[in-house]
Formats: structure tokens, C-alpha cells, sequence
């Protein structure tokens, strides 16, 4: 726009392969497959494992991709809305279960410490815990589906909340289907990146036949509806990759990437990207072909068509969002659904001629949108292409930790003061950060993808030492190198300031010196870190370090941390908790070290006033607060004996004591 040139747009000559014929035998299996789908009802279907036909004659499958497809546009006018919800499932049960660990509580020890932060309730009704908004979030399309915006209780904030009906199933099939639920939420329970939705608990409620998911609330919509320049686009792109390299790793693939799946967690124009709704994904191992044909057919790749694909399908979904973000249009619509199975299944698109997307944009989507998927770029091919490279490159310049030295010289006191905590309260610090505000915790999640530029999610020991090496530098610019070292940041405003340097960072090996710890001590605070020992530290684990430097606790929030830990509601913490919640991931000595530094009074369990005492709360507060909670309880009784109970949809929330923020310079 304005006076900016606009390219005419070259095509690409088409390549030209030997088995063209192919192509149309393609077309003509996906059009018997889906012959008879027109004027199909919207229904809910059961999950099964293999294709069944509903009476209209086609296979449920490939009704999914039409029926997708057909109400692609109308639904574009609700995208915005329905999308706030941050959902991670999607509307339809998976049609593949995905093999994992049992949900029962009597598994959590089996499982891993991040699955077991999603809290799995059978028979508990969600309304005892959150109070729901009037009205939906949106449309999903589906009867039996509805989004709603649910406050927590306990701490005030706010979630979205995924009810899945099965009333009109038969019980067969509702244990299928809630199975499936199950299995979908504890794959995604295991990914712990920046640029994922995140889930924090789901309620199986018997009686009612519901399945509920408590979720993340993205406010900020999806991609629809917008204009990005071509740095925007490459920005979204690079954070999506991110995520991809990292579901790939770990051997799960998405299959359902398109625009309505990428949100913003925030209006804000420095809102971080979330890819949502995993009711698609699935493991994979490599090697190995999945058959599966489902997915979105405007962004499916034309391998899933045919029923035998890898993970570079969703590769292909990323290069078609890629050209709508940088055209507003999409590849391969066509005047019929017909032709556009025929355009995708060829590859066969065209860039408007008014678009100014650059050479590198045009080599990446066409990398991308290659039809044989030993061609086609990877995850992590497509992140060295110099569209994204442009990106990677300004990382680092745009985290805090190089824009801001004192975030920096404050981030390395914090790590200092987690390294000397005690074992219990870092893992209390682990499970309150990960309820944080995403908001509150932008600065920390920008300085993790900025330790973080091979894209693996996780920050390695080299990594962590390049970080705090920055950090040096970047004080010592500014004349603040001695804060680091120095216990009083205050003071040393009045201090002189040093010169600036013309040499580059100094040598990692000279950790001692600018950062002011022996390697031994660098050793422990890495391994401090490294909370399941496998060497590298994760998004999770990182927020665990370094949430003290929101420094936004309440009393409220901290007992929320309690009543996680806290598994079998005793009121009190134990050694058995502890093993419940961390899982497979904690040896039993490291547990019993746990309670025994604690434990306050030696009769072996922690109670909730010991647990605030170790998180750092003043003995004066924390009697301040008791006091208030007890003259608080006749007006609760009375409430609660009132029509109009708070929790029930519709209803006032009661009115809370106020909060009382932990003193930080009293934390432990």
C-alpha cells in the first residue's frame, strides 16, 4: 500500500511429473469416497477406528473434510468469537485414540510431574469449582459441543471451558467417546512450549454424560479477518515452526493446522501466538505411514487424501496459511469443491498479481506446498529459509534480556535465590507458575525462545551459560556489570559508571568473573533448574526459576498451590502427595528430603500454614488472613443457604477478603 511497489506476480512454472495420472486417480478415489455428502445433516458422530457410512452414503471422514471445507467461509464471519476459547480439542472426538498412560488417580504416579498438572476429575461437577459467564464464546458448529468463559473460584481469573454432550449416544458409545476425550487431553498435557494451548483440568461428570476441558482463554482471535505485513507474517510463521519442530520431536503430529487453529492470546499487538486444537494430532513413529484421511480440506495435504502420509503434512498446512497471510487469499479454492481437490491434489496456484511478497516469502511457501513430501522442507529445514532466518536473526535483539539490562541482572539474583531454595518450594514455584496470566510472564517467555534458537524447547547448559554471558555484556554497556554480583541493586544507581566495552562478550570460561559464581556454583544452579533430570531445561521448568520476578503472589494463589499438591484433599501435604504428583519423575529419597526440610513441626506432613511460611509468607500475614477468612464464614453460610448460590450459572460471585501480597524480600 501507499508507495510501496507491488510486484506482479511471476508463477512458478509448474513441474511436470511422470505419474500425472496420478493426480486424477486421486480425485477420482476422494470423489467416490465423498459421493453423496451434499445436503448431509450436521451431526455428532461417534469416534471409531475405522470408517463407517452414514446414510447419505459417504464415509464420516470425508464428510469431515467436506462439510469443513463447505462451511469454510460462512464461518469466517464467527471465527474471531468462537476462537477465544483456546480450545485444544477439537469439535468431534478424534476418530484415532492415541495410545498413553491411564487417567485414574491411581495412575498419576505413573506419569509424568507435567502431565499431572492438568487435574483429571471423574464425578466432581465442574460448578463447584468455577462459576460460568452468561451466554458461549461462540459457535463450534456442533450440537453437542459449547464454549463458555468459566472464573475460578479460587483465584478470580479466567478460563475457557469445553463441554463435550453424549446424552444421545449409546453407553458404548459414550465410553468411547469420553475415552477418546481422555486420551486427546493427556497427549496435549505433555507438551510444554510457549506457542501451545495449555490445559489445566477436565471434569467427567457421569450423570449429566459431560465432559468439560478447562483451558487457556485466547482473547485476542485468530488469523481471519486480518492484514500482516510480510515481517508479521514471517513472525507467526517462525513461532508456529517453533511449535512444530517440538511436537515433531517428541514424535506427535498436529494434522489439522489452518488459520481458525492459530490465536492470539491477547488484543494486544505484542500478543504471543497459540496453536490450538489437538483433536487430530496424534503420535507417530518415523518411518512409519499413518492412514487417517481427515483434516480441514482447504489446508490438508494431498498425501492425507490419498491415506498414506508422515508429519510433513502438516508442513504442507503451514505453507498454505503462509500464502493466505501474505495474500488474503487461499491457494487453491476453486469455483467448485471439486476443483479445488483438483488444484490441491496438483499444486496448482497462483500468486495475485497485485501481491509484494518478496523472493524469500515466494521460496518458502513453495518449499512448502510440494506435492511429493520427500521434497517437501521439514520443520526444521523451513526455519533456516531465509524468509524465517530474517526472524531468528532479531531474536535475541528483541528479548529483555539484551533490551534491558536490569531485567537481566534482576533474572540472575532470581535464579541465585531459586538455586538456594528449598526442594519443596521450588517445586511449589513450578506448579504456581504454571497458572500464571500469560500476560504477566511475556517477558520471561521471550527471553526462554530467545535462550532457545534452535527451536527444541528446551534451554540446554551451554544455552543458559550464552544467556547469562549476555546478560554481563549487556550491563557492563550500560555501567551496571557490578550489579550482578552486588546483593543491593538500589545503591548502585549512585555508582560510576563503567566504560563501555569495544570487545565482544567475554569467553563462556570466564563465568566466574563476570557473573561472580564458580563453575560448581553454575553446575548447581543448572541442576537446580533441571527439575526431572534430563539435562536440559524446559518452558516449564524455567517459569519455575524465574516467576519470582513478576512478583505478583497472593496468599489465595499460594493455597491454590497447596490444594495441588495437596492430591487426596487431607488438608495436609505428604510424602504419598508428592508421589502422586510428581510421578515417574522423583525418587523416593528427593521426596522424603522434601517433607523433612519442611516439616516444622516433625510429624512427617506439611500443613497449610508450613507451606506458606517455606514459600516465603510473614507469620504476621498469614494471621492477618486466617483472622479475615474466620469472620468471613457466617456471611459465606448465609450465601450458601440463599437462592442464587454463587457457582451457579448466571450468579454474583461472593464477595472475597482482600488479598494480601507476599512481601518478597521475606521469601526464603
Amino acid at each position: 500500500g501507499g508507495s510501496e511497489t507491488r510486484a506482479r506476480a511471476k508463477g512458478r512454472p509448474r513441474t511436470r511429473y511422470p505419474l500425472a495420472l496420478v493426480f486424477v486417480l486421486l480425485a477420482l478415489v476422494f470423489r467416490r469416497r465423498t459421493r453423496g455428502a451434499e445436503g448431509a445433516g450436521a451431526r455428532g458422530r461417534r469416534c471409531e477406528q475405522a470408517p463407517r457410512r452414514d446414510p447419505a452414503g459417504c464415509s464420516v471422514r470425508a464428510r469431515r473434510l467436506r462439510r469443513a471445507h463447505t462451511h469454510n467461509r460462512a464461518q469466517k464471519t464467527h471465527t474471531q468469537t468462537r476462537n477465544q476459547m483456546g480450545g485444544c480439542c477439537s469439535a468431534e472426538p478424534p476418530l484415532e485414540e492415541v495410545p498413553g498412560a491411564g487417567w485414574a488417580r491411581g495412575d498419576m504416579e505413573s506419569a509424568t510431574f507435567r502431565e499431572n498438572m492438568c487435574a483429571y476429575h471423574i464425578g466432581r461437577d465442574v460448578c463447584e469449582d468455577y462459576e460460568f459467564a452468561d451466554g458461549t464464546l461462540g459457535v463450534t458448529g456442533f450440537d453437542y459441543v459449547s464454549v463458555r468463559k468459566v472464573k475460578s473460584k479460587a483465584t478470580g481469573k479466567f478460563f475457557a471451558c469445553k463441554t463435550f454432550l453424549f446424552e444421545l449416544q449409546s453407553r458404548a458409545e459414550r465410553r468411547e467417546s469420553m475415552e477418546s476425550l481422555r486420551t486427546e487431553v493427556q497427549l496435549l498435557s505433555t507438551l510444554d512450549h510457549p506457542n501451545i494451548i495449555r490445559p489445566f483440568a477436565t471434569y467427567e461428570d457421569v450423570e449429566k454424560n459431560a465432559f468439560h476441558i478447562i483451558m487457556e482463554l485466547c482473547g485476542g482471535g485468530d488469523l481471519n479477518g486480518r492484514e500482516f505485513s510480510e515481517q508479521e507474517a514471517a513472525r507467526i510463521i517462525y513461532k508456529i515452526l517453533n511449535a512444530i519442530v517440538y511436537c515433531h520431536s517428541r514424535s506427535i503430529v498436529h494434522r489439522d493446522i489452518k488459520t481458525e487453529n492459530i490465536l492470539f492470546d491477547a488484543v494486544e499487538g505484542d500478543a504471543e501466538v497459540k496453536l490450538i486444537d489437538f483433536g487430530m494430532s496424534r503420535r507417530f513413529v518415523k518411518g512409519e505411514g499413518m492412514h487417517e484421511q481427515i483434516g480441514t480440506v482447504y489446508t490438508v495435504a494431498p498425501e492425507v487424501l490419498v491415506g498414506e502420509y508422515s508429519e510433513k503434512c502438516d508442513m504442507w498446512s503451514i505453507g498454505v496459511v503462509a500464502f493466505i497471510m501474505l495474500t488474503g487469499e487461499s491457494p487453491f479454492e476453486g469455483p467448485t469443491e471439486q476443483a479445488t481437490v483438483d488444484n490441491l491434489c496438483a499444486a496448482r496456484y497462483a500468486w495475485p498479481r497485485d501481491c509484494s511478497a518478496s523472493a524469500e516469502a515466494r521460496e518458502f511457501v513453495y518449499h512448502l506446498l510440494k506435492v511429493d513430501p520427500y521434497r517437501r522442507w521439514s520443520a526444521t529445514r523451513a526455519l533456516i529459509s531465509p524468509f524465517i532466518k530474517k526472524v531468528v536473526q532479531e531474536a535475541p535483539q528483541r528479548s529483555p534480556l539484551s533490551r534491558r539490562p536490569s531485567f537481566g541482572i534482576k533474572m540472575v539474583h532470581t535464579l541465585r535465590r531459586y538455586e538456594r531454595s528449598k526442594g519443596l518450594r521450588k517445586l511449589g514455584l513450578m506448579i504456581t507458575a504454571y497458572t500464571f496470566d500469560p500476560n504477566m510472564v511475556r517477558d520471561l517467555r521471550t527471553s526462554f525462545l530467545a535462550m532457545d534458537p534452535d527451536a527444541t524447547g528446551v534451554i540446554t547448559k551451554a544455552q543458559l551459560r550464552q544467556a547469562l554471558t549476555q546478560v554481563y555484556s549487556a550491563a557492563k554497556k550500560t555501567g551496571q556489570a557490578r550489579a550482578i554480583s552486588h546483593p543491593d541493586l538500589a545503591s548502585l544507581a549512585q555508582e560510576e559508571e563503567e566504560k563501555v566495552p569495544n570487545d565482544p562478550p567475554q569467553p563462556a570460561e570466564n563465568i566466574n568473573e563476570m557473573l561472580g559464581m564458580s563453575e560448581r556454583e553454575f553446575d548447581d544452579l543448572f541442576r537446580a533448574m533441571d527439575v526431572d533430570r534430563k539435562g536440559v531445561i524446559s518452558y516449564a521448568e524455567f517459569l519455575g526459576a524465574t516467576i519470582e520476578m513478576c512478583g505478583n503472589f497472593t496468599q489465595d494463589r499460594l493455597r491454590e498451590t497447596f490444594n495441588k499438591l495437596d492430591v487426596d484433599n487431607s488438608g495436609h501435604i505428604t510424602v504419598g502427595n508428592l508421589k502422586t504428583i510428581l510421578g515417574s519423575e522423583a525418587s523416593t529419597h528427593d521426596i522424603d528430603k522434601m517433607v523433612r526440610e519442611a516439616d516444622l513441626n516433625g510429624n512427617d506432613q506439611i500443613d497449610l500454614g508450613e507451606f506458606l511460611r517455606l514459600m516465603g509468607v510473614k507469620e504476621s500475614d498469614i494471621l492477618e488472613q486466617e483472622k479475615k477468612n474466620i469472620e468471613g464464614l457466617p456471611q459465606k453460610a448465609s450465601e450458601k443457604a440463599a437462592p442464587g448460590t454463587p457457582g451457579r450459572e448466571g450468579s454474583a460471585p461472593a464477595p472475597k477478603a482482600p488479598l494480601t501480597p507476599i512481601d518478597e524480600t521475606s521469601r526464603l
